[in-house]
C-alpha cells in the first residue's frame, strides 16, 4: 500500500481478502458442529471468541511475537485468527490494531482459566481489561461471530468501514487475511515499512 491509497483501492483489497476467507468460515462452522455432536445436548463447549488489544505504546512486531507464542501454546486445539486495526483513512491506518480469534480448546476449561492463560502470555503488551473471552454455545453465536469477523457485520456499522483499511494494512505488513493453528508460529515477522 502506498501513500495516497484511496478508499476504493482499499475496498478492492478487502473484497479479495473476503473471497479468501469464505472457505475458512465453512471450516469454523464445521468445527463448531463437531463440538456440538460431541456434547450430545446441542450446545458446544470449549468454543470461544477472543479479542486481544495491546496497549497503544506497544509495537505491532512485539504484539505479533506474543501472538506467535499463543499459537504454540497447547491450550487451544484449533483456532482461526485475524489481525485488524481501527483506522478509517490513510493517515490512521494501522492504529488500534488487535487480534480476533475463534478458538476450540484441547480440554474443557473455565473462562477464568482461559483468561488467566492469555493474561500470562500477553501481560507485557496488553492491559488486563484488553483481553476479552466470549463463550460460543449456539449456532446463532457462531454465525454472528463469523459474520462479524468475515463480513463486517457489527451493531454500529463501524466494522464495515474499517474492513477495506484492514485489508490494505495487512497487505502492507505482509499479513495473511486469516491464520489457523500453527500458521502464526511458522510465519515470519511482519514487514514494517
Amino acid at each position: 500500500m502506498e501513500n495516497g491509497t484511496s478508499y476504493e483501492d482499499a475496498l478492492e483489497l478487502g473484497m479479495r481478502g473476503l473471497e479468501v476467507t469464505m472457505g475458512i468460515a465453512l471450516k469454523l462452522e464445521s468445527r463448531f458442529k463437531e463440538l456440538k455432536k460431541a456434547t450430545g445436548d446441542g450446545r458446544a463447549r470449549g468454543c470461544y471468541f477472543i479479542t486481544i488489544s495491546p496497549r497503544p505504546d506497544v509495537s505491532f512486531v512485539d504484539f505479533f511475537v506474543k501472538c506467535q507464542r499463543m499459537d504454540s501454546n497447547a491450550i487451544f486445539d484449533a483456532y482461526t485468527a485475524v489481525f485488524e486495526q481501527r483506522g478509517l483513512s490513510e493517515s490512521e491506518v494501522g492504529t488500534g490494531f488487535h487480534l480476533h480469534a475463534v478458538v476450540t480448546e484441547t480440554k474443557e476449561r473455565s473462562k477464568a482459566a482461559i483468561l488467566q492463560k492469555l493474561h500470562s502470555t500477553f501481560k507485557s503488551v496488553a492491559a488486563e481489561n484488553c483481553i476479552r473471552v466470549d463463550h460460543l454455545e449456539t449456532d446463532k453465536n457462531v454465525q454472528q461471530t463469523t459474520a462479524y469477523i468475515l463480513e463486517g457485520q457489527s451493531k454500529d456499522g463501524h466494522k464495515k468501514l474499517t474492513q477495506p483499511w484492514d485489508a490494505a494494512w495487512r497487505e502492507r505488513l505482509g499479513l495473511l487475511p486469516l491464520y489457523e493453528k500453527g500458521g502464526l508460529s511458522s510465519s515470519t515477522a511482519p514487514r514494517i515499512p
